[in-house]
């Protein structure tokens, strides 16, 4: 905790309480570390058989993520798809993945919403009879790949998971999958 005075009683106009818990960079006390350039959320190398996680620190290996833009555009937009609405005068990717959710939401039974709608999300709970996982099909994979290409990413889409695939969704769009939700006492 930090407290300011102008009390020109007091010998400092500063005074924080437990600074050890914080730490001192260049003369400046911060009390946590978002001071410090954000990590990326993720940014995956993929082959054949395995998914290697590359930090921003450890980034100098540009050439297994298939180049330096990749890794800016997601730093600097916060996700590729931010980076195509801006600059590039093409079809909105968040436009299209709504078409993908709108498509999937007239099949009975199921209830398809983004991820950041946290909220809507957690009306549907296991106590009230309700399923949720991760949504992805062969629309939803074809949008990423077509995001990821321009960036020559090489992403094994024939044998990601559907973690791999919502991991690098985060860098495509700046959340993850959207969550599928079903009804169990519903038989479609």
């Amino acid at each position: 905790m930090v407290f300011q005075t102008v009390n020109p009683v007091l010998d400092k106009n500063t005074y924080i309480i437990n600074k050890e818990l914080g730490t001192e960079e260049n003369g400046i006390w911060f009390s946590n570390a978002s001071y410090k350039s954000r990590q990326l959320v993720s940014n995956y190398a993929y082959d054949s058989y395995a998914c290697e996680i590359v930090y921003e620190d450890e980034v100098r290996n540009i050439q297994q993520l298939g180049g330096e833009d990749y890794i800016s555009y997601v730093e600097e937009f916060g996700s590729l798809a931010d980076y195509i609405v801006m600059y590039n005068n093409v079809d909105s990717p968040f436009e299209e993945l709504d078409d993908i959710i709108e498509r999937a939401n007239k099949v009975a039974g199921q209830i398809v919403m983004h991820t950041y709608d946290n909220d809507a999300i957690s009306l549907f709970d296991k106590k009230s009879g309700y399923s949720r996982s991760k949504y992805v099909d062969d629309s939803i994979k074809a949008l990423i790949l077509k995001i990821i290409a321009p960036f020559d990413m090489n992403f094994d889409m024939k044998n990601a998971t559907v973690d791999d695939i919502d991991k690098i969704c985060w860098d495509c769009f700046g959340f993850g999958l959207p969550s599928i939700v079903t009804n169990n006492k519903i038989k479609v």
